[in-house]
Protein backbone atom coordinates (compact mmCIF):
# COMPACT_ATOMS: atom_id res chain seq x y z
CA UNK A 1 0.00 0.00 0.00
CA UNK A 2 1.72 3.06 -0.74
CA UNK A 3 2.28 6.07 1.47
CA UNK A 4 0.74 9.08 1.31
CA UNK A 5 3.42 11.98 1.03
CA UNK A 6 3.50 14.39 4.30
CA UNK A 7 3.33 17.64 3.64
CA UNK A 8 5.36 19.93 5.23
CA UNK A 9 4.22 22.82 7.35
CA UNK A 10 5.29 25.35 5.04
CA UNK A 11 3.31 23.28 2.24
CA UNK A 12 0.21 23.71 4.24
CA UNK A 13 0.84 26.99 4.97
CA UNK A 14 1.33 28.01 1.34
CA UNK A 15 -1.34 25.93 0.27
CA UNK A 16 -4.12 28.07 2.66
CA UNK A 17 -2.25 31.33 1.50
CA UNK A 18 -3.49 30.54 -2.21
CA UNK A 19 -6.65 29.09 -0.79
CA UNK A 20 -7.16 32.48 0.62
CA UNK A 21 -5.76 33.85 -2.04
CA UNK A 22 -8.34 32.43 -4.44
CA UNK A 23 -11.24 33.42 -2.16
CA UNK A 24 -10.49 37.13 -1.80
CA UNK A 25 -9.99 37.33 -5.51
CA UNK A 26 -13.77 36.07 -6.00
CA UNK A 27 -15.08 38.38 -3.63
CA UNK A 28 -13.51 41.16 -5.41
CA UNK A 29 -14.69 40.28 -8.20
CA UNK A 30 -18.28 39.93 -6.31
CA UNK A 31 -17.88 43.49 -4.57
CA UNK A 32 -16.84 45.19 -7.78
CA UNK A 33 -19.50 44.05 -9.76
CA UNK A 34 -22.69 44.91 -7.49
CA UNK A 35 -22.72 48.68 -9.14
CA UNK A 36 -22.98 47.18 -12.44
CA UNK A 37 -25.63 44.82 -11.15
CA UNK A 38 -27.72 47.83 -9.24
CA UNK A 39 -27.60 49.77 -12.88
CA UNK A 40 -29.02 46.59 -14.31
CA UNK A 41 -31.86 46.57 -12.08
CA UNK A 42 -31.88 50.21 -13.05
CA UNK A 43 -32.34 50.04 -16.11
CA UNK A 44 -28.97 51.28 -17.22
CA UNK A 45 -27.62 48.31 -19.12
CA UNK A 46 -28.61 46.60 -22.13
CA UNK A 47 -30.81 42.88 -21.40
CA UNK A 48 -27.40 41.30 -22.74
CA UNK A 49 -24.83 43.52 -20.18
CA UNK A 50 -27.29 42.48 -17.61
CA UNK A 51 -27.73 38.70 -18.03
CA UNK A 52 -23.54 38.40 -18.46
CA UNK A 53 -23.22 40.33 -15.16
CA UNK A 54 -25.99 38.11 -13.57
CA UNK A 55 -23.99 35.43 -14.94
CA UNK A 56 -20.94 36.14 -13.76
CA UNK A 57 -21.72 36.69 -10.35
CA UNK A 58 -23.62 33.32 -9.78
CA UNK A 59 -20.37 31.68 -11.30
CA UNK A 60 -17.89 33.48 -8.96
CA UNK A 61 -20.34 32.81 -6.41
CA UNK A 62 -20.81 29.32 -6.52
CA UNK A 63 -16.82 29.67 -6.52
CA UNK A 64 -16.58 30.95 -3.70
CA UNK A 65 -18.90 28.93 -1.94
CA UNK A 66 -17.07 25.71 -3.19
CA UNK A 67 -13.64 27.45 -2.19
CA UNK A 68 -15.19 28.12 1.55
CA UNK A 69 -16.48 24.51 1.69
CA UNK A 70 -20.18 26.14 1.56
CA UNK A 71 -23.62 25.14 -0.32
CA UNK A 72 -25.10 26.91 -3.00
CA UNK A 73 -28.89 25.24 -2.73
CA UNK A 74 -29.85 28.82 -0.73
CA UNK A 75 -28.05 30.71 -3.25
CA UNK A 76 -29.84 28.90 -6.29
CA UNK A 77 -33.29 28.94 -3.94
CA UNK A 78 -32.82 32.81 -4.08
CA UNK A 79 -31.93 33.52 -7.90
CA UNK A 80 -34.94 31.35 -8.65
CA UNK A 81 -37.05 33.49 -5.70
CA UNK A 82 -35.74 36.82 -7.46
CA UNK A 83 -35.91 35.34 -11.37
CA UNK A 84 -39.84 35.08 -10.43
CA UNK A 85 -40.68 38.04 -8.84
CA UNK A 86 -39.13 40.07 -11.47
CA UNK A 87 -41.44 38.12 -13.97
CA UNK A 88 -44.51 37.96 -12.06
CA UNK A 89 -45.76 40.42 -13.64
CA UNK A 90 -49.74 40.22 -14.79
CA UNK A 91 -49.78 36.70 -13.31
CA UNK A 92 -52.73 35.25 -12.32
CA UNK A 93 -52.62 33.08 -9.11
CA UNK A 94 -49.97 34.86 -7.29
CA UNK A 95 -46.28 35.69 -7.56
CA UNK A 96 -44.92 32.25 -7.66
CA UNK A 97 -47.56 30.37 -8.69
CA UNK A 98 -45.09 27.59 -11.02
CA UNK A 99 -42.68 27.61 -8.08
CA UNK A 100 -41.01 24.15 -7.39
CA UNK A 101 -40.63 25.15 -3.84
CA UNK A 102 -43.54 25.41 -0.85
CA UNK A 103 -44.58 28.34 0.56
CA UNK A 104 -42.60 27.04 3.83
CA UNK A 105 -39.62 26.85 1.75
CA UNK A 106 -40.10 30.49 0.31
CA UNK A 107 -40.63 31.70 3.62
CA UNK A 108 -37.90 29.75 4.98
CA UNK A 109 -35.30 31.02 2.14
CA UNK A 110 -37.02 34.83 2.64
CA UNK A 111 -35.99 34.34 7.01
CA UNK A 112 -32.49 32.93 6.45
CA UNK A 113 -31.73 36.27 3.93
CA UNK A 114 -32.98 38.39 6.69
CA UNK A 115 -30.94 36.61 9.20
CA UNK A 116 -28.01 36.98 7.39
CA UNK A 117 -28.51 40.63 6.30
CA UNK A 118 -29.38 41.57 10.39
CA UNK A 119 -26.89 39.08 11.64
CA UNK A 120 -29.25 37.04 13.18
CA UNK A 121 -30.50 39.57 15.19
Amino acid sequence: MPKTPVKTESEIEQEELELQGKINGYQQLLDNSRDQLIAGYEGLLTQTEFDKVREDRRMWSEELAKLKGETTAGQEMTTDIIEQIENAGGIDGGAFPSSRYTPEEIVGAVEGLLDGLLGGA
